[in-house]
């Protein structure tokens, strides 16, 4: 009879391990699908990021254009008035030796 009570009370115990183990498990169960969720959103932002970025270097890449467009229209027009001026220099000296000639 005292065995028999012994083998209930164990019974019991582990009946009631195995149900505060299934509320465990079913907590554990939500909390593993909330990661997962995460998870796949990390994984979706870190390619709206990527896109983002490659974005961000095409606009990088045409300002830099943009920015250089007043340098380069600045040294064609320093090398036309420095061309015009050699040009007047040149065109004196040979009109003076002409001159000296005629």
């Amino acid at each position: 009879m005292e065995k028999q009570l012994e083998i209930e009370h164990r019974l019991t115990a582990t009946e009631d391990r195995e149900k505060a183990n299934t509320r465990r498990i079913e907590k554990l169960e939500k909390v593993v699908e909330a990661i997962h969720d995460l998870s796949n959103t990390m994984v979706r932002l870190v390619e709206q990021i990527k896109a983002t970025n490659e974005n961000v270097q095409d606009l990088k890449t045409k300002v830099d254009a943009i920015e250089q467009e007043p340098a380069e229209s600045f040294k064609a027009l320093k090398k036309t008035v420095i061309t015009c001026i050699v040009t007047a220099v040149v065109s004196g000296i040979v009109g003076a030796i002409i001159g000296l000639i005629i």
